[in-house]
């Protein structure tokens, strides 16, 4: 049990800088918000200055924030997960619950980086910058993590259905 404690522990240290990542960009969404002289800052990007309009900036802070979200809702349900696995509990309706909210989690994040990466680049476009990126790596790492998280949420469902199949016979 030496690494779940391991895991836990590089969890919370993860689950902390999450949430002052959070705080960061909610601090920063709302001085945006306030100032007028936010929105008139220019951004270097591939070494040209683009101003983005206010919409624009509101625009990609509140998906940052709701990507941070996603984040922060799933290392919250992997926390409460490995805790489970700390006590020994392992085929439990919460751990197929949790790891279903991972899952989920993780689509919706990768799906929040297509969004965040195309309107990103639309921005770029609008700004006359014609040079892009589409970092292909972090969608599909993404995806394919909560497409695993959502499958082993079946198997631990099966094998606890299995198990309370074992336990019932004689």
């Amino acid at each position: 049990m030496k690494k779940v404690k391991v895991l836990k522990t590089l969890l919370d240290f993860f689950w902390y800088t999450t949430i002052v990542g959070t705080f960061t960009v909610a601090i920063i969404f709302v001085f945006v918000i306030i100032s007028e002289d936010s929105f008139k800052t220019s951004i270097d990007i591939f070494g040209e200055k683009i101003i983005p309009s206010p919409q624009e900036t509101i625009l990609l802070i509140l998906l940052s924030l709701i990507l941070l979200g996603s984040i922060f809702n799933a290392l919250f349900n992997l926390r409460k997960l490995i805790a489970l696995f700390d006590k020994c509990i392992i085929f439990d309706n919460q751990n197929i619950r949790f790891l279903k909210n991972i899952g989920t989690s993780l689509m919706f994040t990768a799906l929040l980086i297509l969004i965040l990466i195309i309107a990103g680049n639309y921005i770029l476009l609008n700004n006359g910058v014609l040079k892009g990126s589409f970092p292909f790596g972090y969608i599909f790492l993404t995806a394919i993590s909560g497409l695993f998280f959502l499958v082993l949420s079946e198997v631990f469902n099966i094998a606890k259905m299995t198990k309370e199949e074992n336990d019932l016979t004689i």
